[in-house]
């Protein structure tokens, strides 16, 4: 897809820089970053396989990883929580594995989700029950008219290729009021700003990143209301971050950090801590006068 202007808010947009043979496009009104032209299916395909989530062969990094997971999905819990009693129903866009949804049922939550990945959505159902997960894109998903309380996407609508269409779609499955909650990378953030076109979160398979800006803008276009928005927070271990780096390499730095992997005392790579992350949250309502 080939955009002259901003698929979020159509004010013009100029090009910014190319890698890879992917061209990213900054907008001049609400300073979101896209890639134009679009991967195409097969390229992104290629990206999101059985491999594409963290992972290792040992099984003691993979169990690490799972309870940043875990610990992580807690932390978008304590904001469902804030504005939703458990017994809501819930459905998570782009579930993965199911960290989250398995986080929000133990709590009480009636939830739902769908990932577009196979081997995701299988992973999620063992889980949370294989009848709860779908696997399959927004527009495929065929999703029920005011059928959910709140639906949730953790670190998902950056790799929409239609983030308008996507919200659009939500929107008409919450019921009347109902909430969005989502996490994605901020361009906002400080790592943003100082890293520039380095920043790790400018990966081939994210479509667009976010200005807060371009959040409400988007949100606002989609029939959604902002309640809160705010930076966003990661349960984090050196280990996990060094994982992060031998997955999705910087130059120079996928060497570095597997010689960190085997030198640093398990102790410390281990040590968990919360931080405030490149990302944001956001809390916004469906308003009930859309159609």
């Amino acid at each position: 897809m080939t955009t002259r202007n901003c698929p979020l808010c159509a004010e013009p947009a100029a090009p910014w820089f190319e890698r890879g043979g992917l061209r990213r496009v900054r907008c001049l009104g609400c300073g979101a970053v896209f890639i134009d032209p679009q991967p195409d299916d097969a390229a992104l395909r290629a990206i999101y396989g059985a491999d594409y989530h963290i992972g290792t062969d040992d099984p003691r990094q993979n169990a690490a990883i799972v309870d940043m997971k875990r610990h992580g999905a807690r932390l978008t819990l304590d904001i469902l929580k804030r504005h939703v009693p458990p017994g809501s129903k819930v459905f998570e866009l782009g579930c993965g594995r199911g960290h989250f949804l398995a986080e929000a049922q133990a709590a009480g939550y009636d939830v739902w989700g769908a990932d577009i990945a196979p081997d995701s959505a299988q992973a999620a159902g063992t889980l949370v029950g294989p009848e709860r997960v779908r696997c399959g894109a927004p527009e495929e998903l065929k999703l029920p008219e005011a059928g959910y309380d709140v639906c949730v996407l953790l670190d998902v609508i950056e790799h929409l290729r239609d983030p308008l269409d996507a919200l659009e779609r939500l929107r008409r499955c919450l019921r009347p009021g109902g909430l969005l909650v989502m996490v994605t990378p901020s361009l906002d953030s400080l790592s943003a700003r100082l890293l520039g076109a380095r920043w790790v979160e400018l990966k081939d398979e994210h479509l667009f990143c976010f200005t807060a800006r371009a959040m409400r803008t988007a949100l606002a276009r989609s029939g959604f209301a902002v309640r809160e928005l705010g930076g966003a927070r990661k349960a984090l271990s050196p280990e996990y971050v060094l994982l992060h780096f031998v997955r999705f390499p910087l130059p120079c730095l996928g060497w570095a950090a597997r010689a960190a992997l085997a030198a640093l005392p398990q102790a410390l790579l281990r040590r968990r801590c919360v931080l405030p992350a490149g990302g944001m949250f956001v809390v916004a309502q469906a308003d009930a006068r859309q159609g």
